[in-house]
Formats: C-alpha cells, sequence, structure tokens
C-alpha cells in the first residue's frame, strides 16, 4: 500500500496504478473485498490521469471491481463494472474470465438463461483447463438450480475429470476450484441421493 502511496506522490501514475490492482488482487485472496473496492476506486482515478492507458489495464480493473463487487453481493454494481469491461476486452485472452463473471451474476440472480450462455461462452473461449472445470461447474449449477441434478453430475464429471489431469500451475488456482467443485457436489448430493458417489467422484479427482 505504501507503494502505492510514495508512486502516486511522485506522479509515477502508471506505477501507482499497477500497484493499487496488485493491492486489490491480494486483498481478494484475502477474503477482504471491500478493502479491494477501496483500492481499485483509486486504480480508477489513477487511470484517469495516465493519458493513454492500456485498454487491458482497464479490462483488468473493471473485472477485478465487478469480482469485488459480487462477493459483496452487489450484483448491480457488479453487473455494470462488468459491462464495462466488456468496453475495454479486444481479441485475445480473457473473455473466458469476464464471461464466467457474468455467468455468477445472473445465476445470483436466478437469470438462469443469461447465465447458461455466459457458461457456454466461457467454455468455447476456456484458455486453461481450469477455466474449462469452472465454466462446466457453472452449467452443472444452472442445471441443478432447474431441478435437474442428474443432468448437472453429466455436466460436472468431465470437468473432475480434467481437474483430475490438470491440477493447476499455481496452489492457489487448484484450491480455488476444488473448492468450488467440492461446494457443488455437496448441493447435487443433497438433491440427488448420490452422497457416496459424488464423494468418490471427488476424491478420484484429488
Amino acid at each position: 500500500e505504501e507503494l502505492v502511496y510514495h508512486a502516486e506522490e511522485g506522479r509515477r501514475y502508471d506505477k501507482a496504478l499497477s500497484f493499487a490492482l496488485l493491492v486489490a488482487r491480494q486483498s481478494m485472496q484475502l477474503m477482504a473485498p471491500a478493502h479491494a473496492c477501496q483500492f481499485l476506486r483509486r486504480a480508477e482515478g489513477l487511470a484517469r490521469r495516465i493519458k493513454r492507458c492500456p485498454r487491458r489495464t482497464l479490462y483488468q480493473l473493471y473485472l477485478q471491481w465487478g469480482q469485488a463487487e459480487r462477493w459483496r453481493g452487489h450484483l448491480g454494481e457488479s453487473r455494470e463494472y462488468l459491462e464495462q469491461a466488456r468496453t475495454f476486452l479486444d481479441r485475445g485472452p480473457g473473455g473466458d474470465q469476464l464471461s464466467l463473471e457474468e455467468g455468477q451474476v445472473a445465476l445470483l440472480l436466478s437469470e438462469l438463461d443469461r447465465a447458461e450462455a455466459c457458461f457456454r461462452a466461457a467454455l468455447e473461449q476456456a484458455s486453461s483447463p481450469r477455466f474449462r472445470v469452472l465454466a462446466r461447474g457453472g452449467l452443472a449449477e444452472v442445471r441443478l438450480q432447474r431441478g435437474q441434478p442428474a443432468e448437472a453430475m453429466e455436466m460436472l464429471r468431465p470437468a473432475l475429470a480434467a481437474l483430475a489431469e490438470h491440477p493447476g500451475r499455481r496452489p492457489e488456482e487448484g484450491l480455488e476450484v476444488r473448492l468450488k467443485t467440492l461446494t457443488l457436489l455437496g448441493k447435487i448430493s443433497a438433491v440427488h441421493g448420490e452422497g457416496e458417489a459424488s464423494a468418490r467422484d471427488f476424491r478420484q479427482a484429488l
């Protein structure tokens, strides 16, 4: 945080912006979305001081902000920031993550058709096995909310196989995917009555 302050004082706004985004990411890893939002708001102010702020940087700023507001339960604000992020998304990587976030917001708002479309887009755009697992998990969640636990499980099985083959290069990424998959498996098991089978699938995935 001091690096943000010193860079801003020295009018090195590009450096200050990079540090602010880094603090926001670290805050999210520490499950502190409100603190992340404080630095994202600061980052937005810094971006406005840069004559030609890279579009990719602005995309990351608003994507992070949308995620942080979703974690806080501010779904309207989350959607607004994600829409801003999409205006800065050029061709290239990143579309899968944005589609996933849009799908999560739609899911929380019970907009199941929209959520399914977002998760399918994320699956088509997936740049890594991790994003394919998360996209399939989102689609399984949609099936579950529609009262289709068997279909949800079938959607999730390929994700479990991918999770076993590609645990992720960074430990925190693998942990995130495992926690989300475990939570979803628990939901499906409770509805579908396949607790033992689900537990076995998850153990195999680990």
